[in-house]
């Protein structure tokens, strides 16, 4: 008998659990399928409340969702408790706008800012964000530009970087959110022998391939300090590289003259 009743009540339970639950409902649609008795704000679908029997969410008839501190929401989701902790965490995601739709929103880890979906492209939200703002000279003489040569003038000195973009070893800037750049170069090299119709270089140098170059030329032979300078605007993406390099033809082997040469980078 006991086996029986055992058996009975097995095959009761998976029944159940197949089955679809209606409250206030004989003919439940779902799963679950909650009716309620109202279809106004006066009354609720759902209701929870913790041990100290406070509402901490509600679900009105009218379809909006009532969290703890918020009895009067005007939108159908409201956080506005006037309380420190009423925020909404907003996460990442790699879809496209047009996938997401209009009005979606996004966190970009790399730029650190908030994009919205209008359709068809991701637009960033306006912010008070730190912009770029780089300042660097060169503090000691330590690398040698040989002829005929292009090198990236590295093992800079920082004097400004706000926002930590920069790498004075190597001399990378890397682009911490999608904007325009300015960028300014000031070269002087230390006193030497220089060849006649020979000619010194710098570029600034992006590597989604945009490029200005600026030349310095020598049509009679002497000896003295060479300089150049050279300037322009990028448009780069969030983590577009740029660096700065220097080439020349003067005959010698040259090094930078300590105290003249300075690298800006301003996010405009």
């Amino acid at each position: 008998m006991k086996k029986s009743f055992l058996f009975i009540f097995s095959l009761l339970s998976i029944g159940l659990c197949l089955a679809q639950v209606g409250i206030n409902t004989n003919t439940p649609q779902a799963i679950l399928e909650i009716q309620s008795k109202g279809n106004t704000a006066l009354t609720k679908a759902l209701s929870i409340k913790n041990n100290s029997a406070v509402n901490i969410f509600d679900v009105r008839d009218d379809g909006r969702i009532v969290t703890s501190g918020v009895a009067s929401p005007t939108v159908l989701f409201d956080l506005r408790d006037g309380k420190n902790n009423s925020i909404m965490a907003v996460g990442e995601s790699n879809q496209t706008a047009a996938t997401a739709k209009g009005g979606a929103v996004k966190y970009d880890l790399n730029t650190k800012s908030l994009f919205l979906s209008d359709n068809t492209v991701w637009k960033e939200l306006a912010s008070d964000y730190i912009k770029t703002f780089i300042v660097a000279d060169i503090a000691t003489a330590t690398q040698s530009f040989a002829n005929n040569t292009t090198n990236t003038i590295k093992n800079w000195v920082l004097v400004s970087d706000l926002t930590n973009s920069f790498n004075p070893t190597t001399g990378i800037f890397t682009a911490q959110r999608s904007s325009v750049y300015s960028v300014s170069l000031n070269i002087i090299l230390n006193d030497g022998a220089i060849n006649a119709k020979t000619q010194l270089q710098a570029s600034l140098i992006a590597s989604g391939g945009q490029q200005v170059k600026s030349i310095t030329t020598f049509n009679a032979a002497g000896n003295f300090s060479a300089g150049v300078q050279c300037s322009g605007n990028f448009t780069l993406a969030s983590g577009e590289t740029l660096y700065v390099a220097l080439w020349h033809n003067m005959g010698i082997a040259k090094v930078i003259k300590v105290g003249y040469n300075n690298l800006t980078i301003v996010e405009l």
